[in-house]
Protein backbone atom coordinates (compact mmCIF):
# COMPACT_ATOMS: atom_id res chain seq x y z
CA UNK A 1 0.00 0.00 0.00
CA UNK A 2 1.32 3.63 -1.06
CA UNK A 3 2.40 6.03 1.96
CA UNK A 4 -0.63 8.02 2.81
CA UNK A 5 -3.56 5.13 1.22
CA UNK A 6 -6.40 4.65 3.84
CA UNK A 7 -7.56 0.84 4.59
CA UNK A 8 -10.79 2.38 4.56
CA UNK A 9 -13.29 3.45 2.46
CA UNK A 10 -16.92 4.83 2.57
CA UNK A 11 -18.58 1.03 2.67
CA UNK A 12 -16.23 0.14 5.29
CA UNK A 13 -16.92 3.04 7.87
CA UNK A 14 -20.60 3.35 7.25
CA UNK A 15 -20.09 -0.47 8.21
CA UNK A 16 -17.94 0.61 11.41
CA UNK A 17 -20.21 3.19 11.72
CA UNK A 18 -23.44 1.05 12.53
CA UNK A 19 -21.08 -1.43 14.66
CA UNK A 20 -20.43 1.52 16.81
CA UNK A 21 -23.91 2.40 16.55
CA UNK A 22 -24.70 -1.05 17.94
CA UNK A 23 -22.61 -0.92 20.85
CA UNK A 24 -21.53 -4.66 20.73
CA UNK A 25 -18.27 -4.66 19.84
CA UNK A 26 -15.02 -2.09 21.79
CA UNK A 27 -13.36 0.57 19.47
CA UNK A 28 -10.52 -2.14 19.78
CA UNK A 29 -12.24 -5.21 17.93
CA UNK A 30 -13.72 -3.12 15.54
CA UNK A 31 -10.10 -1.69 14.90
CA UNK A 32 -8.53 -4.89 14.65
CA UNK A 33 -11.44 -6.82 12.21
CA UNK A 34 -10.65 -3.80 9.84
CA UNK A 35 -6.85 -3.50 10.05
CA UNK A 36 -6.79 0.34 11.35
CA UNK A 37 -5.54 1.79 14.64
CA UNK A 38 -8.13 2.10 17.47
CA UNK A 39 -6.97 5.73 16.92
CA UNK A 40 -9.00 5.72 13.72
CA UNK A 41 -12.47 4.14 15.19
CA UNK A 42 -12.39 6.64 18.27
CA UNK A 43 -12.41 9.31 15.83
CA UNK A 44 -14.53 8.15 13.52
CA UNK A 45 -16.43 7.35 16.43
CA UNK A 46 -16.25 10.78 17.52
CA UNK A 47 -16.77 12.79 14.14
CA UNK A 48 -12.80 13.73 13.33
CA UNK A 49 -12.59 11.55 10.84
CA UNK A 50 -14.67 10.28 7.68
CA UNK A 51 -17.89 12.26 8.54
CA UNK A 52 -19.11 14.06 5.72
CA UNK A 53 -23.00 14.04 7.36
CA UNK A 54 -22.47 14.64 11.21
CA UNK A 55 -25.94 14.25 12.13
CA UNK A 56 -26.82 10.49 10.22
CA UNK A 57 -25.01 8.56 12.64
CA UNK A 58 -25.34 8.40 16.74
CA UNK A 59 -22.35 8.54 18.08
CA UNK A 60 -21.37 6.17 21.33
CA UNK A 61 -18.62 6.10 23.56
CA UNK A 62 -16.96 3.35 24.09
CA UNK A 63 -16.37 2.31 27.73
CA UNK A 64 -14.76 -1.34 27.52
CA UNK A 65 -11.26 -0.54 26.02
CA UNK A 66 -10.37 2.02 28.83
CA UNK A 67 -11.34 -1.41 31.20
CA UNK A 68 -8.26 -3.92 31.50
CA UNK A 69 -7.52 -6.06 33.39
CA UNK A 70 -5.84 -9.50 33.56
CA UNK A 71 -8.98 -11.73 33.15
CA UNK A 72 -9.91 -10.00 29.75
CA UNK A 73 -10.05 -12.73 26.84
CA UNK A 74 -10.06 -11.61 23.36
CA UNK A 75 -13.02 -12.83 21.46
CA UNK A 76 -12.86 -13.95 17.65
CA UNK A 77 -15.13 -12.09 15.10
CA UNK A 78 -15.88 -14.45 12.54
CA UNK A 79 -18.68 -12.95 11.04
CA UNK A 80 -20.64 -10.19 10.12
CA UNK A 81 -23.01 -9.12 8.29
CA UNK A 82 -24.50 -5.59 7.78
CA UNK A 83 -27.60 -4.12 5.60
CA UNK A 84 -26.98 -0.55 4.61
CA UNK A 85 -29.53 1.89 4.27
CA UNK A 86 -29.76 1.06 0.64
CA UNK A 87 -30.51 -2.42 1.13
CA UNK A 88 -26.76 -3.79 0.19
CA UNK A 89 -25.60 -6.32 2.20
CA UNK A 90 -22.23 -7.50 3.23
CA UNK A 91 -20.92 -10.25 4.51
CA UNK A 92 -17.55 -9.78 6.48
Amino acid sequence: MAIGASKLNEEKVEIIKKLLNEGNHTHKEIAEFFGVGRTTVTKINLGQRWNPEVKSYIMKSDKLYREFSSNHKPIAINRITIELSNGQRFDL
